[in-house]
Order: C-alpha cells, then sequence, then structure tokens
C-alpha cells in the first residue's frame, strides 16, 4: 500500500493542534504497522516532527503515551523490513521516560514479545 501524502500532510498539520494530536498520533501509529510507510522519506519526515512536537510543545504524558505506540511500531516494522532509522531507538526511548508505568509496562512486554517472536530466539 503507498502512502497517500495529502493525507500524511494533514496529519503533520494536526500534530501541531492540542485537540488533534492524539488521534494523529494514533493515525501515524496504524501507518507505521505498514512497510511502505516506513519507507516513505516523508513519513518519517512527519514522525521526526512528531518527537520534536512532544519535546517541546505537547509533553504531558498521554501525548507520550500516544507518541510510545508511534515509535515502537516504527521501531518494529523498520526492523522487519530491514530499513535503517537508528534515531528511534532515542525517540522510544525518551517517550519511556515520559510516559506512566502501566505504558512503560505494556510497552516493555511488546518489546519482550517482539523479541521472542523472532527466527532463532527460545
Amino acid at each position: 500500500m503507498s502512502v497517500d501524502h495529502t493525507y500524511l500532510a494533514q496529519l503533520r498539520k494536526d500534530l501541531s493542534s492540542k485537540s488533534a494530536i492524539i488521534p494523529a498520533l494514533n493515525e501515524l501509529s496504524e501507518m507505521a504497522n505498514d512497510t511502505a510507510s516506513v519507507e516513505d522519506s516523508a513519513f518519517i519526515e512527519v514522525c521526526h516532527r512528531a518527537f520534536t512536537v512532544l519535546n517541546t510543545r505537547f509533553s504531558a504524558t498521554a501525548y507520550w503515551q500516544a507518541g510510545l505506540e508511534l515509535f515502537l511500531n516504527v521501531q518494529f516494522t523498520c526492523g522487519e523490513a530491514g530499513v535503517s532509522l537508528p534515531e528511534c531507538n532515542e525517540w522510544v526511548s525518551r517517550a519511556l521516560e515520559e510516559s506512566d508505568e502501566d505504558a512503560k509496562a505494556r510497552a516493555k512486554e511488546r518489546m519482550r514479545a517482539s523479541v521472542r517472536s523472532k527466527p532463532g530466539n527460545p
């Protein structure tokens, strides 16, 4: 599936709105499950923008938790697709720092499950 750049531009714009950022992050998170998205430079640029916005404008836990889902999905999909995106590790680490304990526990369990599901891991 190819990335709709018009829709992506709207989501990028929504990242600047307090009332629209969480739905935008959730939609980006869904898109991040698709290899075509993580291979698209415009999608990755919007993910960079999301990280910047979370660091500079909307730093409440709820925003970071939505960002954590996005960044984890990007990280996992990049790994599966063989796409190198080293800054994604920083995004996940920062989002984990800012998320509540329940979100941290869910994310860590998800990371463990991902490692276990890779071929060659018990």
